[in-house]
Protein backbone atom coordinates (compact mmCIF):
# COMPACT_ATOMS: atom_id res chain seq x y z
CA UNK A 1 0.00 0.00 0.00
CA UNK A 2 2.61 2.33 1.26
CA UNK A 3 4.96 1.71 -1.94
CA UNK A 4 2.07 2.14 -4.69
CA UNK A 5 1.04 5.48 -3.02
CA UNK A 6 4.87 6.65 -2.88
CA UNK A 7 4.82 5.81 -7.13
CA UNK A 8 1.54 7.46 -7.60
CA UNK A 9 2.98 11.01 -5.72
CA UNK A 10 6.11 10.23 -7.93
CA UNK A 11 4.40 10.13 -11.53
CA UNK A 12 2.69 12.94 -10.22
CA UNK A 13 5.63 15.21 -9.66
CA UNK A 14 7.58 14.02 -12.49
CA UNK A 15 4.20 14.99 -15.10
CA UNK A 16 4.27 18.36 -13.10
CA UNK A 17 8.34 18.82 -13.64
CA UNK A 18 7.91 18.07 -17.48
CA UNK A 19 4.73 20.59 -17.94
CA UNK A 20 6.85 23.31 -16.41
CA UNK A 21 9.71 22.19 -18.47
CA UNK A 22 7.75 22.37 -21.53
CA UNK A 23 6.38 26.08 -20.08
CA UNK A 24 9.15 27.29 -20.21
CA UNK A 25 10.72 26.46 -23.53
CA UNK A 26 11.69 29.88 -25.82
CA UNK A 27 12.72 29.15 -29.38
CA UNK A 28 16.06 28.86 -30.39
CA UNK A 29 17.53 32.35 -32.17
CA UNK A 30 17.88 31.40 -36.31
CA UNK A 31 20.66 34.16 -36.26
CA UNK A 32 23.67 33.11 -37.92
CA UNK A 33 25.90 31.27 -35.36
CA UNK A 34 28.82 29.22 -35.37
CA UNK A 35 26.74 26.17 -36.50
CA UNK A 36 25.99 28.23 -39.35
CA UNK A 37 22.33 28.32 -38.87
CA UNK A 38 20.08 30.98 -41.10
CA UNK A 39 19.95 34.13 -40.32
CA UNK A 40 16.37 35.65 -40.30
CA UNK A 41 17.46 37.60 -43.73
CA UNK A 42 18.75 34.75 -45.56
CA UNK A 43 15.14 32.65 -44.41
CA UNK A 44 13.58 32.82 -48.22
CA UNK A 45 9.60 32.93 -48.29
CA UNK A 46 7.42 30.97 -50.92
CA UNK A 47 6.31 33.55 -53.32
CA UNK A 48 3.13 34.61 -53.35
CA UNK A 49 0.38 32.50 -56.06
CA UNK A 50 -1.95 33.88 -58.28
CA UNK A 51 -5.25 33.13 -57.23
CA UNK A 52 -6.62 33.68 -60.83
CA UNK A 53 -4.73 31.30 -62.19
CA UNK A 54 -6.22 28.68 -60.46
CA UNK A 55 -10.21 30.10 -60.97
CA UNK A 56 -12.58 27.86 -62.80
CA UNK A 57 -13.06 28.90 -66.56
CA UNK A 58 -16.92 30.28 -65.85
CA UNK A 59 -15.72 32.68 -63.37
CA UNK A 60 -13.22 33.89 -65.66
CA UNK A 61 -15.46 34.46 -68.52
CA UNK A 62 -17.82 35.82 -65.95
CA UNK A 63 -15.46 38.98 -65.03
CA UNK A 64 -14.56 39.16 -69.03
CA UNK A 65 -18.42 39.36 -69.69
CA UNK A 66 -18.80 41.93 -66.84
CA UNK A 67 -15.75 44.15 -67.81
CA UNK A 68 -17.30 44.54 -71.70
CA UNK A 69 -20.66 45.02 -70.81
CA UNK A 70 -18.65 47.73 -69.02
CA UNK A 71 -16.86 49.06 -71.93
CA UNK A 72 -19.97 49.52 -73.58
CA UNK A 73 -21.46 51.27 -71.65
CA UNK A 74 -18.20 53.56 -71.64
CA UNK A 75 -18.59 54.11 -75.33
CA UNK A 76 -22.15 54.20 -75.40
CA UNK A 77 -21.72 57.47 -72.81
CA UNK A 78 -18.99 58.72 -74.83
CA UNK A 79 -20.75 59.23 -78.19
CA UNK A 80 -24.03 60.36 -76.49
CA UNK A 81 -21.67 63.29 -74.63
CA UNK A 82 -20.27 64.02 -77.94
CA UNK A 83 -23.22 65.06 -79.77
CA UNK A 84 -23.84 67.37 -77.36
CA UNK A 85 -21.29 69.86 -79.33
CA UNK A 86 -22.85 68.82 -82.58
CA UNK A 87 -22.63 72.41 -84.53
CA UNK A 88 -20.17 74.04 -82.12
CA UNK A 89 -18.11 76.20 -84.81
CA UNK A 90 -14.11 74.78 -86.03
CA UNK A 91 -11.55 76.95 -84.10
CA UNK A 92 -8.12 76.33 -84.84
CA UNK A 93 -6.21 75.07 -81.79
CA UNK A 94 -9.75 74.88 -79.91
CA UNK A 95 -9.68 72.71 -76.79
CA UNK A 96 -13.19 73.42 -75.58
CA UNK A 97 -16.67 74.10 -76.26
CA UNK A 98 -16.47 77.75 -75.38
CA UNK A 99 -13.51 78.33 -78.20
CA UNK A 100 -14.65 75.66 -80.39
CA UNK A 101 -12.52 72.86 -81.23
CA UNK A 102 -10.14 71.28 -84.04
CA UNK A 103 -10.27 67.92 -84.75
CA UNK A 104 -7.55 66.93 -82.18
CA UNK A 105 -8.61 69.00 -79.76
CA UNK A 106 -12.58 67.85 -79.85
CA UNK A 107 -11.50 64.40 -79.82
CA UNK A 108 -8.89 64.48 -76.64
CA UNK A 109 -11.77 67.04 -74.87
CA UNK A 110 -14.38 63.83 -75.40
CA UNK A 111 -11.74 61.56 -74.07
CA UNK A 112 -10.71 63.78 -71.23
CA UNK A 113 -14.14 64.13 -69.65
CA UNK A 114 -13.90 60.25 -69.07
CA UNK A 115 -10.78 60.15 -67.55
CA UNK A 116 -8.80 58.62 -70.79
CA UNK A 117 -5.30 60.01 -71.77
CA UNK A 118 -5.33 60.75 -75.60
CA UNK A 119 -2.47 63.41 -76.86
CA UNK A 120 -2.79 66.51 -78.20
CA UNK A 121 -2.45 66.61 -81.88
CA UNK A 122 -3.85 64.41 -84.26
CA UNK A 123 -0.49 63.57 -85.61
CA UNK A 124 0.23 62.09 -82.06
CA UNK A 125 -3.31 60.57 -81.50
CA UNK A 126 -2.30 58.54 -84.88
CA UNK A 127 0.13 56.53 -82.42
CA UNK A 128 -2.24 56.22 -79.58
CA UNK A 129 -3.42 52.82 -78.27
CA UNK A 130 -3.13 50.26 -81.02
CA UNK A 131 -3.81 50.55 -84.98
CA UNK A 132 -7.43 48.26 -85.90
CA UNK A 133 -8.87 47.01 -89.05
CA UNK A 134 -11.22 49.77 -89.82
CA UNK A 135 -13.69 47.12 -90.28
CA UNK A 136 -13.18 46.21 -86.59
CA UNK A 137 -14.02 49.93 -85.45
CA UNK A 138 -16.65 50.53 -82.55
CA UNK A 139 -17.97 53.65 -80.88
CA UNK A 140 -15.25 55.25 -79.43
CA UNK A 141 -12.05 54.53 -81.78
CA UNK A 142 -10.71 56.55 -83.55
CA UNK A 143 -10.04 57.22 -87.36
CA UNK A 144 -6.64 58.97 -88.27
CA UNK A 145 -6.69 60.84 -91.98
CA UNK A 146 -4.29 62.23 -94.24
CA UNK A 147 -2.83 62.01 -97.42
CA UNK A 148 0.84 61.13 -98.94
CA UNK A 149 1.51 59.57 -95.64
CA UNK A 150 0.93 62.73 -93.45
CA UNK A 151 -1.58 62.66 -91.07
CA UNK A 152 -4.16 65.95 -90.84
CA UNK A 153 -7.18 64.58 -88.91
CA UNK A 154 -8.86 62.78 -86.66
CA UNK A 155 -12.58 61.25 -86.05
CA UNK A 156 -14.19 59.64 -83.45
CA UNK A 157 -16.22 56.77 -84.35
CA UNK A 158 -20.35 57.01 -83.49
CA UNK A 159 -21.37 53.71 -85.09
CA UNK A 160 -20.03 50.86 -87.23
CA UNK A 161 -23.37 49.76 -89.40
CA UNK A 162 -23.64 47.89 -92.20
CA UNK A 163 -24.05 50.82 -94.58
CA UNK A 164 -21.19 52.75 -93.40
CA UNK A 165 -19.21 54.19 -90.84
CA UNK A 166 -20.30 56.74 -88.73
CA UNK A 167 -17.83 59.29 -87.41
CA UNK A 168 -18.30 62.74 -85.53
CA UNK A 169 -15.43 65.21 -86.15
CA UNK A 170 -14.57 69.19 -85.63
CA UNK A 171 -14.45 70.01 -89.43
CA UNK A 172 -14.73 73.25 -91.33
CA UNK A 173 -18.57 73.25 -90.87
CA UNK A 174 -18.26 72.66 -87.31
CA UNK A 175 -18.92 69.66 -85.62
CA UNK A 176 -20.84 66.97 -87.76
CA UNK A 177 -21.54 63.71 -88.11
CA UNK A 178 -20.82 62.13 -90.98
CA UNK A 179 -20.96 58.40 -92.95
CA UNK A 180 -17.19 58.10 -93.74
CA UNK A 181 -18.32 55.33 -96.43
CA UNK A 182 -20.64 57.38 -98.37
CA UNK A 183 -18.10 61.04 -98.10
CA UNK A 184 -16.54 61.62 -101.57
CA UNK A 185 -13.74 64.01 -99.67
CA UNK A 186 -12.99 61.38 -96.34
CA UNK A 187 -13.19 58.10 -97.53
CA UNK A 188 -10.15 58.43 -99.99
CA UNK A 189 -8.58 60.24 -96.78
CA UNK A 190 -9.19 57.28 -94.42
CA UNK A 191 -5.11 56.03 -93.66
CA UNK A 192 -6.26 53.40 -90.36
CA UNK A 193 -8.03 53.24 -87.16
CA UNK A 194 -6.91 53.49 -83.78
CA UNK A 195 -7.98 51.25 -80.36
CA UNK A 196 -7.33 53.35 -77.12
CA UNK A 197 -10.54 52.54 -75.00
CA UNK A 198 -9.71 48.75 -73.39
CA UNK A 199 -6.21 49.22 -73.83
CA UNK A 200 -4.32 48.43 -70.94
Amino acid sequence: MGSCSAKRNLSSVNHRSQKETEDRFEPKSVETDSTKRLSEAEIKMPASVDVSEYEPEYIRKAKRGKAKAKERELRGNMVNFSKKYLGVPYKYAGKKPSTGFDCSGFTCYIYQEFGLKLSAASRYQANDGKKIALQKVEPGDLVIFGSKGKVNHVAMVVENKKDGIYVIHSTSRGVVIDNLMKSSYWKPRIMYARRVIGIK
